[in-house]
């Protein structure tokens, strides 16, 4: 695996090696398995925050991921699939 040297981005990345070198957004697979887990939305400088991630078992959103989240004294659920939204484990400047 190589560090870009200009955004300290990781390049030619093998599922193979170490994922915890890596924070890709995650996909709307793993998504769907983290009922209760906290994530990073990194939606731009002035709007990034931790939240987490509710999906429900049953019902009409059976299997839908949703964001929950606080900014600026804001509460918010969000559907991450129709927002189409990159979320991650951590945020993508945090140092491993």
């Amino acid at each position: 695996m190589k560090a870009c040297a200009h955004c300290c981005l990781w390049t030619d990345y093998d599922p193979d090696e170490d994922e915890s070198r890596v924070n890709l957004p995650l996909s709307l697979a793993q998504l769907q398995e983290m009922d209760g887990t906290p994530a990073w939305w990194e939606c731009g400088p002035e709007y990034s925050c931790w939240g987490i991630i509710a999906v429900d078992s049953s019902g009409r959103w059976e299997g839908i991921p949703f964001f929950q989240g606080r900014w600026r004294e804001v509460n918010f659920v969000y559907n991450i699939e129709a927002r189409n939204m990159a979320i991650y484990r951590r945020p993508p400047y945090e140092e491993t």
